[in-house]
């Protein structure tokens, strides 16, 4: 997989359906900003039951996720 930087961690975190929470050091743009970890993914999910017969079925309600930034340019 190729570095797409900070900015392109994020994109790909959000397009797989996460919430980013960001962490930032550092004043520095997006652009200069190096992805320092990635953590603490959580998915929460409920599971309905409401349909015809013995239906179960799991619903993604929401998905959140933590990334550092080492946006100090060094």
């Amino acid at each position: 997989m190729a570095d797409t930087g900070a900015a392109g961690t994020i994109a790909d975190l959000q397009q797989r359906g996460y919430t980013v929470n960001i962490d930032r050091v550092g004043g520095g743009p997006l652009s200069a900003c190096k992805v320092t970890n990635v953590r603490n993914p959580v998915t929460i999910t409920r599971t309905d039951r409401s349909g015809p017969g013995d239906n179960v079925v799991t619903i993604v309600v929401s998905k959140t996720v933590s990334v550092s930034l080492d946006c100090t340019g060094g």
